[in-house]
């Protein structure tokens, strides 16, 4: 998943990876412009392009999808195990499940708007946490595995700061 460096120096990013960029660049800006429709009470145009995402989020499933079978078929050339492999799949798989419950819930209860905000935040947090993971690994050059934790942590302590939010 990593970009690769051409001998002319240029990045070349493969599909799967700018494909899944650009889905959740929309569901980021879905997540900005809503919030704004709502509080100046334009909410029949939050509701149309609320909408779209009947269609972004499968969408984004499918780009999980690739990603993480792309992911699967690079490591085949490593040294890794089968086992190790298909551990690997573990957390992008269960990611996947995660956000496509979450967000089901959400739209399930659309007419609740505290609880749909709520289905909606924690779908992002679980969308937040993959690119988070990279910003260690590509910037610094860390390890997968304190960069994943790094990504856990920051996600917890939003929800943590979220729940005392709404506490309050």
């Amino acid at each position: 998943m990593k970009p690769i460096l051409l001998k002319s120096n240029k990045i070349e990013i493969p599909f799967q990876d700018a494909n899944g960029d650009v889905v959740l660049t929309l569901w980021f800006g879905l997540l900005i412009i809503q919030p704004i429709l709502i509080r100046k009470k334009l909410i029949h145009i939050h509701r149309l392009i609320g909408k779209f995402s009947y269609v972004l989020v499968p969408v984004i499933v499918y780009s999980m999808v690739v990603i993480t079978k792309h992911m699967y078929i690079r490591e085949t050339a490593t040294t890794m195990t089968e086992e190790e492999r298909l551990a690997d799949l573990y957390l992008p798989l269960s990611q996947m499940l995660i956000f496509t419950v979450l967000y089901i819930l959400a739209m399930v209860n659309k007419q609740k708007p505290p609880l749909h905000l709520r289905y909606i935040i924690s779908c992002t947090l679980v969308l937040l946490a993959p690119g988070l993971e990279r910003i260690p690994i590509y910037w610094f050059r860390q390890p997968e595995q304190p960069s994943t934790l790094f990504a856990f942590i920051i996600t917890d302590f939003i929800l943590i700061g979220l729940i005392i939010y709404d506490r309050k």
